[in-house]
């Protein structure tokens, strides 16, 4: 939160001063109230007082009291008791408050009380660039206000034109439902029960009296509205001229178009002081944004908030505020990081269990730095191309193993982003998510990882151009190690019958069909199946070939005259090679009845008297062409 910034310096809020000792012995209890004039450019700020001085009879007296006020005061303030001016000496300046001593003319004594009325105005008093917490215009209001006194003691009140919606930040500050004055041209936030302790900063704004630019980029681009505080056409000039040069650069670094489908509106605030930090963007609800940005905002600031157009919603915080500062940093081209944050650093947190703005500035401050170091790093591991290789995935929730598939929404972003980013050739990734991001340092989970990442590479190389079937790459994907390995197994049974059947296939001389090769990765079972029928199919082919060489008796052949038994072997060998292993087998079976009846056929062709010489002449020529065909069927290539 931005008090802890401004509060740079701790003194008291209110103390009183004794004649004879330094010891507090007063009591004190302030109603402070502020009345904005957003068009006069001022507040006018009034304090009343009560001191009481607690020490008994005999004890001491108080002679001045010490109170801290808005250094927008400029040092004017002036200061009553029973309406009597009193005198004020201006102290030293502590951030945003400055310390004054009143002087209460006559000593307050043991058990005596005063009404002590302290009035100043605040104004702006510095130009729009200049770093000031104090900012009062007709469409924006901030400054910072605070309680005064005893803890539980006092009240702070403070009093808007009613067309202003105001919040306060700070440690101690309640939001207090605006209720309007009987004129009904004021808006009174209030809160009770409040001392020294209370501190806030007071925004107000009326985004009607901003004012308003249009920027078109590109025809199809839904565009920018720039709204500035009124008179300040500088700061709209230049985020103008920013948002032209940046956009189209930040799309070609993270390879994606500008995501939004809404307008973008980017708002001058005084945010950096107010909230503690440099910018702030928004998904609206219709699919545009808003981007709350600083009068004295840094191009870097602004491509960081543009950047989480891409990011913000869809990924893990840390993951979206390292990616924006890493792509804010290409796109305003600074060279290098320089680590301003270790793991050992006193407020380091592991990075998946920050919430960002959660109220502890410190852990943000932390937080922040390390996201942008570690991404820096990643990113320089990963180079271009892989860093928009990661942002595809991590956009498209879908997972290196299986593109085109989403990946379980049960997985952290730091998982997915894990297998992208090694998917993408990062070689350094591990080590320093453990060392930054992981609440939990995940040493089983990790490890069972790489022993499954070790047996699918195996696997991969095993199974060449057959693939990886989807069961093992959705397992892996989801990080379900238990069932890749199981996936794996069964698979790896599968390539143990190719490989089986492809010995078998080059021993016969004959080409592997490429059905289940074809079938493999997008369903296993299906390629079983066909490696069953393709053995079937290799085992007709193996038995046509076998007996096709063996020797016939001289009554064989007579049997066979009229038949070519060569060309039926080699529509086995064909009917195998082109997958249709069914046919494979049914002709192997009418080979194989020929072949079996053969001596029968030559004992009644002779007894039917067909001349013997002419059976073996025909006889001699059929053994000569079953060799040359054969030969030429063993000499088909392998077809896998």
């Amino acid at each position: 939160m931005v008090w802890g910034l401004l509060m740079s310096g701790v003194m008291a809020p209110v103390s009183a001063h004794a004649q004879e000792a330094p010891a507090d012995v007063t009591s004190v209890s302030a109603a402070a109230t502020y009345v904005v004039d957003p068009s006069g450019g001022r507040i006018d700020a009034s304090l009343r007082l009560t001191v009481s001085n607690l020490d008994g009879p005999g004890g001491r007296s108080v002679d001045a009291v010490s109170i801290l006020l808005p250094a927008a005061a400029g040092g004017v303030v002036t200061a009553a008791r029973s309406g009597l001016p009193m005198e004020v000496v201006a102290g030293p300046i502590a951030g945003d408050f400055q310390l004054f001593a009143l002087g209460l003319g006559r000593p307050l004594g043991p058990g005596g009380s005063a009404e002590l009325d302290v009035r100043f105005a605040m104004v702006q008093g510095s130009p729009n660039r200049e770093v000031s917490a104090t900012r009062i215009n007709e469409a924006y209001v901030t400054f910072p206000a605070r309680g005064l006194g005893d803890p539980a003691q006092g009240s702070v009140r403070v009093v808007l034109p009613n067309w202003f919606e105001a919040r306060w930040v700070g440690a101690g500050a309640v939001d207090v439902e605006p209720v309007s004055s009987v004129e009904g041209l004021a808006r009174v936030f209030e809160t009770v029960g409040v001392g020294g302790d209370f501190v806030a900063i007071v925004e107000a704004r009326h985004d009607d009296s901003l004012h308003r630019r249009s920027v078109v980029l590109e025809d199809d681009h839904p565009g920018f509205e720039v709204a500035s505080w009124p008179g300040d056409s500088d700061w709209s000039d230049s985020v103008e001229a920013e948002v032209v040069r940046l956009i189209p650069r930040l799309s070609e670094l993270i390879g994606e178009p500008w995501p939004l489908t809404e307008t973008m509106v980017i708002r001058e605030t005084n945010a950096g002081l107010v909230h503690g930090y440099g910018g702030a963007f928004a998904r609206t609800a219709t699919g545009g944004g808003e981007i709350e940005l600083g009068p004295t905002y840094s191009d870097r600031v602004l491509a960081h908030e543009l950047a989480h157009a891409w990011f913000d919603d869809r990924i893990d915080p840390w993951l979206a505020e390292g990616l924006a500062e890493e792509f804010a940093r290409q796109a305003t081209e600074v060279t290098e990081l320089v680590p301003l944050v270790g793991t050992d650093d006193a407020r380091a947190i592991p990075l998946d269990s920050w919430v960002p703005l959660s109220g502890e500035l410190d852990v943000d401050r932390f937080a922040y730095a390390a996201a942008g170091q570690l991404m820096y790093v990643i990113a320089a591991d990963l180079g271009p191309e892989g860093l928009r290789d990661v942002i595809a995935q991590l956009l498209g929730s879908t997972s290196p193993y299986a593109p085109g598939l989403s990946a379980s929404s049960d997985l952290a972003d730091w998982q997915r982003f894990l297998d992208s980013a090694e998917h993408a050739g990062a070689s350094a990734v591990e080590a320093p998510l453990i060392d930054w991001v992981l609440s939990d340092p995940a040493t089983d989970l990790l490890d069972r990882r790489r022993a499954a990442r070790d047996a699918l590479d195996d696997f991969t190389a095993r199974a060449d151009d057959w693939g990886v079937p989807l069961a093992v790459s959705l397992a892996m994907a989801n990080w379900d190690f238990d069932r890749a390995d199981e996936a794996l197994a069964a698979a790896g049974g599968l390539l143990d019958e190719r490989d089986r059947l492809d010995r078998l296939a080059a021993a016969l001389g004959v080409g592997s069909p490429t059905d289940a090769r074809d079938t493999f990765a997008a369903d296993p079972v299906e390629s079983a199946t066909l490696l069953l029928a393709q053995a079937d199919g290799l085992s007709a082919v193996e038995t046509a070939q076998v007996a096709a060489d063996d020797e016939r008796s001289w009554l064989e052949s007579v049997g066979l005259w009229g038949h070519d038994v060569d060309a039926r072997v080699v529509s086995v060998v064909a009917a195998y090679e082109e997958g249709d292993h069914a046919s494979a087998v049914a002709r192997l079976g009418g080979l194989t009845s020929l072949l079996d009846d053969a001596e029968r056929t030559g004992q009644r062709r002779l007894a039917g008297g067909v001349s013997i010489a002419a059976l073996l002449g025909l006889a001699v020529a059929a053994v000569r062409l079953r060799r040359t065909a054969i030969g030429r069927t063993r000499g088909a290539p392998d077809g896998r």
